[in-house]
């Protein structure tokens, strides 16, 4: 047998090629008609949400503290005492579930597809003037920061180059209060994280502020000063009503030491202490103007860009590359989210804080994409799409109406 070779091996090699590659294919097209539909996603649960502390899944870290063991010896100013579910539930102003017993009239939303979150306000579509609560999406590339609100003047990023551009500050950050001059504003400035909020601050308050914006990605006005941060901060005090409110938003990864790859992001707790800081001065500053402060939390880090964890028929697990549970979402800058809550609810009188963390979490796993759906909320590891931004609308403007920053409409107003 020693000296037996198949007559004509080159057939063999041509014939099982084909038969694999067919067999690949077969079965990658009906993975999806076996999931139910040939974009497979999350199953919609409606139930309330369980606790942070939920079972692991396989793909997500091992790790149940990302903060732990901290060897920074840095001690935040701002102590949190018996506030367990602090870290764990999000700030929407009340315990959140997956239906707010909140139902603000004058934000009510068409909703067009279910997630796993229902949106506070959502109605049918039969009143056709009513907002997408949000929009679907299945098609992305790498040029997803190429539009909408990503391309606006007041951002300072030039995606198409990848450069810094000049923002025309005063101009971007000067309200138009309406014939009588009476409109409050909304004043956003911030980081990319800010940026990000943009879609979701525009649907939610524009009825009822002038909202306007200039954020630009690492000025870090709570760290240190800069021209930018001084001419951003200048022109908002001197145009400061009452009613106005100043909203802000960064990373919150710049407020932990945990080492978050591959991107390398890596903050500190004095980072934490100097934001704190910098809110309370904001406080005292809008305070004395009759106004009030906003300040913006974001989603969890996710492990990849979210740009390659797209379900499909090919690869119905691809969020796994991403995805994190909502235990770890739930550690991760969590002395950031209860600091900053402790601030802004036992010692300032004047400033809020949004925390949408949770809402872009399903059962156990927060991972890239708006929960129970095929549409992208994450691009890359960080930041909302246009569509993540949007969908968080509802939530942020039922948040405003139960903390007094938006009025009290009939249902009639709605039409």
């Amino acid at each position: 047998f020693r000296n037996w070779k198949p007559s004509m091996p080159w057939k063999v090699f041509f014939i099982l090629v084909p038969c694999i590659l067919a067999a690949e294919v077969w079965l990658g097209l009906l993975g999806g008609p076996l999931n139910g539909s040939l974009f497979p996603v999350q199953k919609s649960v409606w139930v309330h949400h369980p606790s942070a502390d939920g079972p692991t899944d396989n793909v997500a870290d091992p790790e149940a503290d990302p903060e732990a063991g901290d060897a920074s010896g840095y001690s935040v100013v701002v102590h949190v005492a018996n506030r367990a579910d602090d870290d764990d539930e999000p700030d929407l102003g009340g315990r959140t579930t997956t239906t707010t017993t909140f139902l603000c009239a004058h934000c009510r939303c068409c909703l067009q597809d279910k997630a796993f979150h229902t949106p506070p306000g959502a109605t049918n579509c039969e009143v056709r003037s009513r907002p997408p609560c949000f929009a679907q999406k299945q098609n992305y590339n790498s040029h997803w920061q190429h539009w909408g609100d990503w391309v606006n003047h007041c951002w300072g990023w030039d995606y198409i180059h990848n450069r810094y551009k000049t923002t025309p500050i005063e101009a971007c950050l000067t309200p138009n209060r309406g014939p009588d001059g009476k409109k409050p504003a909304m004043f956003l400035f911030g980081d990319s994280h800010a940026q990000a909020s943009v879609p979701a601050l525009r649907h939610a308050v524009t009825r009822d502020y002038s909202f306007v914006y200039a954020t630009k990605p690492m000025r870090d006005c709570w760290r240190k000063k800069c021209s930018y941060c001084k001419r951003v901060g200048d022109h908002i005090k001197k145009l400061l009503k009452p009613g106005d409110v100043v909203a802000m938003g960064f990373a919150s990864w710049k407020f932990s030491p945990t080492w978050i790859g591959p991107a390398g992001f890596q903050g500190s707790f004095l980072h934490l202490h100097k934001y704190l800081e910098f809110i309370h001065f904001w406080s005292n500053t809008t305070k004395k103007h009759g106004a009030s402060v906003l300040v913006l939390g974001d989603p969890t880090v996710m492990k990849n860009r979210g740009l390659f964890c797209i379900p499909s028929s090919f690869n119905p697990h691809a969020g796994a590359k991403c995805a994190r549970t909502r235990k770890w979402s739930g550690c991760y800058a969590r002395k950031f989210r209860a600091n900053v809550r402790t601030l802004v609810n036992e010692v300032l009188s004047n400033a809020h804080f949004f925390d949408p963390r949770d809402i872009f979490c399903g059962r156990y796993i927060c991972n890239a994409m708006i929960p129970g759906t095929s549409t992208l909320a994450i691009g890359d590891q960080e930041h909302l799409t246009i569509e993540g931004s949007v969908y968080m609308w509802p939530f942020l403007c039922s948040f405003l109406s139960k903390r007094g920053l938006l009025p009290n409409r009939s249902p009639k107003d709605d039409k």
